[in-house]
């Protein structure tokens, strides 16, 4: 019964991933390396001030992937967001994102980043 369940768990990400996944492609010291991977984003509320952003809070959001997708992300690490789910007219694309944390909780079969939209002011990128 439990491998039932955890397959069916694991069923219904991969058809919210072929459905809601969005490719990004991983920059690692301004270069580009590997292939890229889809994970689904989601919206969260903005980053908590305490954290390392001199208190800049920024649009925040989670990322959230297969383990087996996972192309190893680091803090700092940016992702292009290649192609978005929601284009809007007004925003540039690829956006930028910086991976601020990651859950990686061994009983899960995913694993998630929390992520910031880096603006055309931040330097480095």
């Amino acid at each position: 019964m439990p491998t039932e369940f955890i397959n069916g768990l694991i069923g219904s990400f991969n058809q919210r991933l072929l459905q809601r996944g969005e490719p990004f492609q991983l920059v690692r010291d301004g270069i580009q390396t590997g292939q890229p991977f889809k994970a689904i984003m989601i919206s969260v509320p903005p980053l908590d001030p305490r954290l390392p952003l001199q208190g800049d809070i920024r649009e925040a959001s989670m990322i959230e992937t297969r383990r087996d997708l996972d192309p190893g992300l680091r803090h700092g690490d940016v992702l292009l967001q290649i192609h978005p789910l929601y284009e809007l007219s007004d925003v540039e694309f690829p956006s930028k994102w910086t991976v601020r944390h990651r859950v990686n909780n061994p009983v899960d079969f995913t694993i998630k980043y929390w992520v910031t939209l880096v603006s055309d002011q931040d330097s480095g990128f």
